[in-house]
């Protein structure tokens, strides 16, 4: 499976993604680019004897600094005569404190990068050294990579070095596109030697007759018994055009067989579902957004759009629940078509960034002001969904509902990195439209200190009301999310609702063009299959206690 992107890409005044691809330079190079120039002039300046006349006088270094200084003291208490011009001791004066104010900032950018040059050649040494002389063989990309991500995780877990792998998988999760067959997968609970299809995309490995329910036991050829789901995950991917075959079980059905898939270019969409809900004149309209690629806020209206051309859109329910965050931009995006032309979407502030960019937004709302809205959070919505809710409560456009989010309130940005990795860096914290940051931690070497009630500060939304930074977006309305029991929880975790899944669709083919209509008699069903299998373990956290 792969993981959640929690974070985005470095927000910038044209809200370009090119930060994510190396194509924008990021504040951190622009700075590091200003100073190298800075350092170049500086020396050189010292480096010169002479000036421009070569005479030993000239603009070269401190000489020059110490006679533009005397003829400026000296210019500043001469009374003005027509034979100097009225800002010639204004320049003068601008430009030596120009001067002194580079060559402070020169030297200490110059200490910094010392300071760097010294630690990256002792790392140099030591990885140099361990690699060659270790008692035993060490794998040298395990070892840089602990090393790096040991120093990179005392700051936050936010900010990561990413492989070659987890590059591109970062890149898919941005961009929602990869070269695969469109399978989701994950091991089987109680067979190592194959591999369970969660889900089977509908325009591609569907298409080709996988469906969910359905283990792998081998691709290419290659039993997928010793191999890790990444591995598998490996060999599935690949150019768009070029085919893969796999071979599969199936319940209900004898033997095994072999499907043949040719690989496309997956789009993974940010909307899975969307329709009218409640009775057929109500007017309600839902869509569930899972995840802010580059292309959800054009989805979110697209989806919009076609259920107006089918009736009015008299109220709307936006599910953000499990969202968590994405880009930025599609944040931005994804507000617009709630907040009013020109609003303030979001704030970014950051150490590094030279001003703090305010995101507003460019055009007209896709629904009517008056439109009830309500959006569905719970404690897994988060970030780029942070921002959209909380422009939504700032403003009193809709009404928030379920359990507080997340609370994550930084930005990263995605650095390109030689040998195709990247780093993924923390460079600021963004603020909703009434000024409020909802980052519910601080990260204090390394360690999550949560923030205390006490040292949660009031805003006030469009309309007056009270909302607090420091936790997340507090819900308006809240609805405690449905308490799952361990023997539920135990239940899931080894499988059995998707075994009997399997086994029921096996013996009611008629499900898959029919509505599924669960009953007594169905879940009657279910115990009997548990209870056949004889492989499922169900202890309390009491059971240890009793039986001592």
């Amino acid at each position: 499976m792969l993981p959640d992107l929690l974070g985005w890409a470095l927000p910038t005044p044209q809200r370009s993604l090119g930060s994510l691809h190396g194509v924008a330079v990021s504040p951190l190079q622009a700075r590091t680019q200003r100073s190298s120039s800075r350092r170049v002039a500086v020396v050189n300046a010292k480096a010169s004897p002479g000036g421009e006349d070569g005479d030993g006088k000239g603009r070269g270094g401190l000489q020059w600094l110490r006679r533009g200084l005397t003829e400026v003291r000296v210019a500043l208490q001469r009374p003005v005569t027509l034979e100097v011009p009225f800002w010639a001791p204004m320049v003068a004066s601008a430009a030596a404190v120009s001067v002194l104010f580079v060559g402070v900032v020169a030297a200490d950018e110059s200490a910094l990068l010392a300071a760097v040059r010294e630690k990256v050649t002792l790392f140099d040494y030591i990885l140099e050294d361990i690699s060659a002389s270790y008692v035993e063989e060490v794998d040298l990309s395990k070892l840089f990579e602990s090393g790096v991500n040991a120093m990179l995780s005392s700051l936050d877990p936010y900010t990561q070095f990413e492989n070659v792998n987890q590059t591109r998988d970062l890149a898919m999760l941005t961009t929602g596109k990869y070269g695969g067959v469109g399978l989701v997968i994950s091991p089987d609970v109680h067979d190592k030697s194959r591999i369970a299809v969660n889900d089977a995309f509908e325009d591609y490995a569907f298409k080709a007759g996988l469906r969910s329910g359905d283990f792998i036991v081998d691709v290419d050829g290659q039993p997928v018994k010793d191999l890790t789901v990444e591995q598998v995950t490996e060999k599935l991917r690949g150019p768009a055009g070029s085919k893969v075959t796999l071979t599969v079980l199936r319940e209900g059905q004898k033997g095994k067989f072999r499907v043949t898939i040719e690989r496309h270019e997956i789009q993974v969409r940010n909307v899975p579902a969307f329709g009218f809900i409640g009775e057929p004149d109500s007017g309600i309209a839902y869509i569930r957004l899972q995840s802010f690629g580059t292309e959800a806020g054009m989805e979110v209206r697209t989806a919009l759009e076609s259920m107006a051309r089918q009736r009015p859109i008299k109220g709307f329910v936006f599910d953000l629940r499990g969202n968590p965050g994405g880009l930025l931009n599609s944040a931005v995006d994804v507000s617009e078509l709630f907040v009013p032309r020109g609003s303030v979407v979001v704030t970014a502030k950051g150490r590094s960034m030279d001003y703090e960019p305010s995101y507003r937004s460019s055009r007209d709302p896709e629904l009517q002001p008056s439109t009830p809205v309500a959006v569905l959070v719970n404690g897994s919505t988060a970030s780029a969904a942070e921002i959209v809710s909380g422009a939504i409560q700032d403003y009193d456009l809709g009404v928030i509902v379920g359990t507080r989010t997340f609370g994550k309130g930084l930005i990263q940005n995605i650095e390109t990195l030689p040998y195709n990795t990247s780093l993924k860096y923390t460079v600021g914290r963004y603020y909703t439209p009434s000024g409020r940051c909802i980052q519910d931690k601080t990260f204090k070497k390394g360690e999550a200190v949560l923030v205390a009630d006490s040292e949660r500060k009031a805003f006030k939304t469009r309309a007056g009301r009270t909302v607090l930074d420091g936790g997340g977006v507090a819900p308006d309305v809240e609805v405690e999310a449905l308490k799952v029991t361990e023997l539920e929880n135990a239940l899931v975790e080894q499988g059995m609702f998707f075994y009997f899944a399997n086994d029921f669709a096996a013996k009611h083919p008629q499900i898959a063009t029919s509505d599924l209509t669960i009953t007594d008699e169905t879940y009657d069903q279910f115990t009997s299959f548990v209870e056949k299998r004889g492989d499922f373990k169900f202890r309390t956290r009491f059971d240890d206690g009793i039986s001592a």
